[in-house]
């Protein structure tokens, strides 16, 4: 009996200290796509009060071949950025990948777990999107390691 109780004092210090780093890193504010690098794959998305509404309605229908395929997506429009992203994100974030990806008629780009950019779009097609992705030998490797 006293072994147990000894026990559980350092227990709950391992579970607090668990609890606590996870804590802190939620409270890493996104400012980067960098910061995602080996993660995730991200969509970067420039939407209008035109293409807005269906842009979004791809998203939200493909959640779960989104989820699959290790991807995040931002979609900016003049007044806010959308995402699936759960953490924190930066007040700065949407200028900077408006100015760094979004730029000379590019409405969407793609970029790889490995931070490249793997594609540019003047159009927002997350199908064709998709076919790229499975086409990557970093997703098919993910792709076989599921079947099993």
């Amino acid at each position: 009996m006293s072994i147990r109780v000894a026990r559980l004092p350092l227990a709950a210090m391992i579970i607090y200290s668990m609890v606590s780093n996870q804590l802190l890193a939620n409270d890493v504010i996104l400012s980067d796509v960098k910061q995602l690098r080996w993660d995730n794959r991200i969509i970067l998305a420039l939407a209008d009060r035109q293409s807005e509404a269906e842009v979004m309605s791809q998203l939200y229908h493909a959640k779960s071949e989104i989820d699959e395929r290790d991807l995040l997506w931002f979609v900016i429009n003049a007044e806010q950025l959308m995402s699936n992203y759960e953490g924190k994100i930066s007040k700065d974030f949407a200028r900077d990948i408006h100015e760094k990806y979004l730029t000379n008629a590019v409405i969407s780009v793609l970029i790889g777990k490995d931070g490249s950019v793997k594609d540019r779009q003047t159009v927002f097609s997350l199908n064709s999107m998709f076919l790229l992705i499975d086409s990557m030998p970093m997703r098919q490797t993910e792709m076989m390691r599921d079947k099993d």
